[in-house]
């Protein structure tokens, strides 16, 4: 993520587009919410699961 992502927006979202199955004629979105807990790992560059 880029650090204008960041700065203090605390409802986000991450949405996830699977270009394999684009390639196959099907759209793929996932959307995520990310808590705060996410947002501080995601500013410190910490690896984090989805658990």
């Amino acid at each position: 993520m880029v650090p204008y992502q960041l700065s203090g927006v605390e409802e986000s979202i991450a949405l996830v587009y699977d270009q394999a199955l684009a390639l196959q004629g099907y759209i793929s979105l996932k959307a995520f919410r990310l808590t705060p807990a996410a947002l501080e790992h995601l500013k410190n560059e910490d690896y984090f699961s989805p658990d």
